[in-house]
């Protein structure tokens, strides 16, 4: 409450912080870079973001003094099971594809890897987190 929360417009972390009593600062179309530099400048106070894309960031920009707060978890409820892969509507040919190659590289354990090279962790599993509160995104 009383923060300065950075993100793009209208995203669910950012409805997420307003509605926690953040004041959201809203950039348009930057990268992620922008945010932490602010962050770190004191223009605005926190990040609210998916853990793995800020695990990322952090890693892309060097001696920033920036870290991501241990035991803080949420999803949201238009999050639903996971991430998307944009393709034309309709054409289920693709999907099929997709959905394919996605299931072999599961099964034979190159998700797994790729995920533990990029981001040292498994993200091929849900994470063992107890979750405390629960809000509802207005």
């Amino acid at each position: 409450k009383g923060k300065k929360a950075a993100g793009e417009a209208g995203t669910n972390y950012q409805r997420l912080a307003k509605q926690l009593g953040a004041k959201t600062v809203n950039y348009n179309n930057v990268s992620n870079d922008v945010y932490l530099k602010d962050v770190e400048a004191g223009k605005t106070d926190l990040i609210m973001n998916d853990y793995y894309l800020q695990k990322l960031a952090l890693a892309a920009v060097p001696n920033n003094t920036l870290k991501i707060m241990p035991n803080m978890y949420f999803t949201t409820n238009e999050d639903g099971k996971g991430v998307g892969i944009l393709m034309k509507k309709g054409n289920t040919k693709l999907q099929k594809q997709v959905d394919k190659a996605l299931k072999e590289l599961k099964k034979d354990g190159t998700l797994k890897k790729l995920s533990e090279k990029y981001y040292h962790a498994d993200v091929t599993k849900q994470p063992h987190v107890h979750i405390s509160k629960t809000f509802t995104i207005k």
